[in-house]
């Protein structure tokens, strides 16, 4: 059935839940205290469900699926820097230059000149 998720610890459900809408926006401005307001579970709740499905404290989770969905853009893509950052949630390209550097360890520039 879409939107279920059968075979899962029922203690990652509500992580799994949360990064769905976080995948469908990536633009929308994450936040630990956000997160419990959208699905009214304390912080500490959240922690513990994305802990449980992935092992990663909420907001490092995001910023690595930001940046998954980010590399894809840099090396199939012909978009340009400052619309893949729009894209994958960061206000100014120079932040997300800065991260995707700090987490391939490379540029975006030179990933896309590698074609990845």
């Amino acid at each position: 059935v879409p939107g279920q998720f059968p075979l899962m610890d029922p203690r990652a459900r509500l992580w799994w839940e949360l990064e769905s809408l976080f995948r469908k926006d990536l633009t929308r401005r994450a936040s630990l205290a956000g997160m419990s307001e959208l699905v009214k579970r304390s912080p500490a709740t959240i922690a513990r469900s994305c802990a449980c499905a992935v092992g990663l404290p909420p907001l490092k989770r995001l910023k690595q699926v930001r940046m998954s969905l980010a590399h894809g853009l840099v090396c199939r893509s012909n978009l340009s820097f400052g619309e893949i950052a729009h894209r994958v949630g960061y206000p100014r390209v120079h932040e997300f230059s800065r991260d995707y550097h700090k987490h391939f360890g490379v540029a975006p520039s030179r990933s896309r000149k590698r074609a990845c």
